[in-house]
């Protein structure tokens, strides 16, 4: 209703209530006054700045519990760049904090790196090669493979399995620099590559067991006490994110 409305939250009166249907909670509650508080602690309780809990600290509201500490929490990541991009303060929070912090990337994110990323990256690699003086014979011929398949490429048509893979090693490389810049463990980096995603395409697979079968893998090493997930089912890839604590 404050949304609809145009209205902060602590604004809203008994006349408000009244016209959008929910005089039931006047008559709940006594007064919009003491609702709109109500409501406000409930949200200020749901903003923390210590997302794994706040240590040695009794602080009933909050919205994490302070024990165990440190925690142990993992981060599945739909695509190499939605941890930063759509939760990288807590991302920074959690390992700032102390907590062990691992990340799963489900796809390899390969549709999402264009053909002329791929002609840059492997013109370096072949530079680099030939500066070194180090087997330049291999990524030329791998160079000039990837053109001619990129300059005879039709619009909608399907990746090679070469040209998936060297975009997901793509992808795979910008993952790893943003973990190493917040300080993520190398270890502590898992790259999933689920069949759900790897279809080369924008439309991906029904859900099947093997997706499962390496979720719950992953999820029985790591033993996490949180676990962090893309939250919006209609859409996978949003940037819509919720904490579950399984342990």
């Amino acid at each position: 209703m404050a949304l609809q409305l145009g209205k902060t939250v602590l604004s809203l009166t008994n006349e408000d209530y009244n016209d959008n249907g929910l005089s039931d909670l006047l008559v709940e509650k006594g007064d919009a006054y003491e609702i709109n508080l109500e409501v406000y602690y409930m949200l200020r309780d749901s903003i923390t700045g210590w997302p794994g809990g706040k240590p040695n600290a009794v602080i009933p509201a909050h919205p994490e519990r302070s024990e165990p500490y440190p925690k142990r929490c993992i981060i599945f990541s739909p695509h190499p760049d939605d941890d930063i991009i759509s939760m990288g303060g807590t991302f920074q929070r959690l390992h700032d904090q102390g907590h062990e912090v691992h990340v799963a990337y489900q796809t390899s994110g390969n549709i999402a790196v264009t053909d002329e990323f791929v002609t840059r990256f492997l013109d370096f690699a072949v530079g680099f090669n030939e500066i070194a003086d180090i087997n330049s014979d291999k990524p030329g011929q791998i160079l000039n493979e990837a053109r001619t398949y990129i300059s005879g490429k039709k619009p909608g048509q399907v990746d090679s399995p070469t040209i998936r893979s060297l975009k997901g090693l793509i992808r795979r490389g910008e993952a790893k620099a943003t973990c190493n810049y917040v300080g993520i463990d190398p270890n502590n980096v898992h790259f999933q590559n689920l069949p759900f995603y790897e279809t080369g395409t924008i439309e991906k697979k029904p859900l099947g067991e093997e997706d499962v079968d390496l979720t719950v893998k992953l999820l029985r090493e790591v033993k996490p006490h949180q676990v962090y997930c893309a939250g919006d089912f209609a859409d996978p890839m949003a940037p819509t994110w919720f904490v579950l604590m399984p342990y």
